[in-house]
């Protein structure tokens, strides 16, 4: 197969497009995918979710599907407001993509093995930046167990977590990192 062509390395979504001030809310299955930047070039996409209020995600597809699936390469979600679903907040692959400024809680409510924001299983995805967010009530339910607010697995590299707070941030602790290099 041509990586070229591949939607792994460039799902060319365009640049510097933005979900802005939305309220999103009792949704099925997750509610924003923001991807965009070529993972080949390392290229940018600029593509952002700012100032969004989402809650209450994941009625009928409880897991995998975050308020924002985040992919790609140079995107942000910043300034969100983020709570209230079974699973994860944010799940995040490709690079360089800047996770700051926003308040997550009370995720991660009825999972195992699970961080309100998830990253990993490809070493080749570096340059993640998460820093100052709020992390509060994360994973704390009866039919939860081990749950992070911050949750890089298997072979996760490269990733910064920075001047965030967390108070009752996960189960089992609030940063994880499950191996890679470079964190």
């Amino acid at each position: 197969s041509d990586k070229s062509k591949s939607t792994e390395f460039n799902r060319m979504a365009g640049t510097n497009h933005g979900v802005v001030g939305c309220d999103i809310y009792n949704t099925g299955a997750g509610a924003i995918v923001l991807g965009g930047g070529d993972r080949k070039t390392l290229k940018p996409a600029g593509n952002s979710v700012r100032n969004c209020h989402i809650h209450h995600f994941n009625r009928l597809d409880s897991s995998y599907r975050s308020a924002v699936n985040i992919d790609g390469v140079g995107n942000r979600i910043e300034h969100c407001l983020i709570h209230s679903a079974p699973h994860s907040a944010i799940y995040l692959h490709g690079n360089d993509h800047r996770i700051e400024y926003n308040e997550i809680h009370s995720v991660t409510r009825d999972t195992d093995d699970m961080g309100a924001i998830y990253l990993g299983r490809n070493p080749s995805e570096f340059g993640n930046l998460i820093r100052y967010n709020f992390f509060h009530h994360i994973g704390i339910g009866p039919n939860t167990h081990r749950t992070w607010a911050v949750y890089c697995d298997d072979g996760s590299c490269g990733t910064t977590v920075y001047g965030n707070i967390f108070y009752k941030a996960g189960k089992s602790a609030a940063v994880i990192v499950g191996g890679g290099s470079y964190n």
